[in-house]
């Protein structure tokens, strides 16, 4: 049979001199002085609510011109060439067709 002892005594161990009169110096030269830790606390917040302030509605509408596209409104342009990869070409004669289409790769 088989019997386990957990073995948990630990010699004490001896003082030495010199522990002994550190011991003693301090018990001579102890103080009352505690520190006193105080809880922590976040300070407060410094931001003012602002009211709510609606802008003036005049009725009248916007005050810029809307922006159109950019158009081409006269008539020597007959149409646009694509010259290389995607490089759009005016076209103001037929001559210019054949130009751009000898250009290309």
């Amino acid at each position: 049979m088989l019997v386990y002892v957990k073995n948990s005594f630990k010699h004490k161990k001896k003082k030495t001199k010199e522990a002994l009169e550190y011991e003693m110096w301090l018990s001579k030269h102890k103080s009352d002085f505690v520190i006193k830790r105080k809880e922590y606390v976040p300070p407060k917040s410094t931001a003012r609510s602002t009211g709510v302030f609606p802008s003036v509605d005049s009725g009248v509408g916007n005050a810029t011109k809307p922006v159109e596209g950019k158009r081409y409104t006269g008539d020597k342009m007959i149409g646009i060439a694509t010259m290389h990869k995607s490089n759009a070409v005016p076209v103001f004669q037929a001559e210019d067709c054949k130009a751009v289409s000898a250009m290309r790769r």
